[in-house]
């Protein structure tokens, strides 16, 4: 009896394996990039790409991090009035708010900051939140503490929605989305969407982790790096964004990269050769190589060099190099593709430099009280006040790479001249 029943057991067995295995297949979507939901990546450009049966899926929507910095005038009775309504202003409409970071350095005083956090699942929009008398507490203790000028950092989710398969639109086409997305410096929370042809919503979330080399905060263990351009990725996205001649020599054009990624050519400062579309300048071309950058990373700067001579020669000359500049990373710093922030900057100045120098953010430095931001540059009014104000970047003549080319007191007195 056992005898017979053994193979019945094995045929149920595999039936059910099948089954399940089928199921697997038939899923409505697969996330292609990134490979888990813990990624860290070396680039704020960021492409989600997932894949999604056409017959089940209605739409899909996935939500950009997004973020900007505002400085408010604390000055006067009117203006502290209307800040709500200034912040809220300049905010997308549809903006989902995240976290409101307030800073601000009142008169005499340390600095102070504030941060209040808003949890992703009731979607709040900012508008609503930034115009209740409630909001922004953090507002209302820096008028307490007579500030006169406040930086306010609104984070948040701008949903993205893909709802016509099978089009060709800004999200590639058919089954495979692909949507550019920004990350900020640490973890980044995205999440996405989809509805099915019978209205059910499913709705998930990743964590990204952008690391910025320069800082000493390293990503969590468990967070392992993504790649896009692998062999499995290359082979599904080639079918459509290779031409012929491209197929044979296996080699791709600068306007196949753009394809994907467009979204860097749109942003404030881009760097020549990306703007020309000289991908090749750095990139090796061949689709094998998943198009990695040609010279070793400990020469990159070799790299960078070919055109920006003069700080080759400012190295070789100056008594005083920074130290990222002296280990030849330059990408340490700059981003190699585009950036929002002037010179290609990973991040706004003030948060590169303390990123290596957070003790400097203590209101002491150089002195007790002095400040190093949310003012305007005495020597250069176009800008604002950072660090590179009174610091070069790169090298100077002088200890703590000051930029005057006269020395500390000279360069107080090109502020302080009375």
């Amino acid at each position: 009896m056992l005898r017979k029943f053994i193979p019945v057991s094995i045929i149920v067995i595999f039936l059910l394996n099948f089954t399940t295995n089928d199921k697997l297949d038939k899923q409505p979507y697969r996330v292609i990039h990134p490979n888990t939901k813990l990624s860290k990546v070396e680039e704020d450009r960021f492409l989600f790409v997932i894949q999604v049966d056409t017959l089940q899926i209605k739409s899909f929507k996935v939500f950009n991090p997004w973020d900007t910095t505002m400085v408010v005038d604390l000055s006067s009775p009117s203006a502290r009035k209307s800040n709500n309504e200034k912040v809220a202003a300049i905010l997308p409409p549809n903006l989902i708010i995240g976290k409101i970071s307030v800073s601000a350095e009142p008169f005499h005083q340390p600095l102070i900051n504030k941060e209040d956090s808003f949890p992703f699942e009731k979607q709040a929009g900012a508008k609503g939140i930034l115009l209740k008398d409630t909001s922004l507490a953090s507002i209302k203790i820096l008028r307490e503490q007579n500030a006169l000028l406040a930086s306010v950092k609104v984070l948040g989710w701008l949903p993205v929605e893909v709802n016509n398969f099978g089009k060709r639109k800004n999200y590639c086409q058919n089954d495979i989305i692909s949507i550019p997305l920004s990350l900020e410096p640490g973890k980044n929370a995205i999440h996405y969407e989809l509805e099915t042809k019978e209205g059910k919503l499913i709705s998930d979330s990743l964590n990204v982790y952008y690391q910025l080399e320069i800082e000493s905060k390293k990503a969590p263990d468990e967070y392992s790096k993504s790649i896009f351009h692998i062999a499995e990725n290359d082979t599904r996205c080639f079918s459509c964004h290779e031409n012929e001649n491209e197929r044979k020599s296996s080699v791709i054009s600068p306007s196949t990269c753009q394809s994907c990624h467009g979204s860097m050519y749109k942003e404030n400062f881009v760097h020549g050769p990306v703007d020309a579309g000289q991908c090749e300048t750095c990139h090796n071309q061949q689709t094998s190589s998943g198009f990695k950058p040609k010279f070793e990373v400990e020469k990159e700067s070799e790299v960078c060099f070919e055109c920006h001579d003069d700080i080759k020669e400012g190295i070789a000359k100056k008594k005083f190099v920074h130290a990222p500049v002296v280990s030849g990373k330059c990408t340490i710093c700059h981003s190699p593709h585009a950036s929002k922030h002037e010179f290609q900057l990973r991040n706004s100045t003030n948060q590169i430099c303390l990123a290596c120098h957070d003790d400097k953010n203590d209101g002491n430095h150089p002195v007790i009280f002095h400040p190093f931001q949310n003012r305007k540059d005495q020597r250069n009014p176009k800008r604002e006040l950072n660090c590179v104000s009174c610091h070069n970047p790169h090298f100077s003549e002088f200890k703590s790479i000051l930029s005057s080319a006269d020395g500390y007191f000279a360069l107080c007195q090109s502020c302080h001249n009375k």
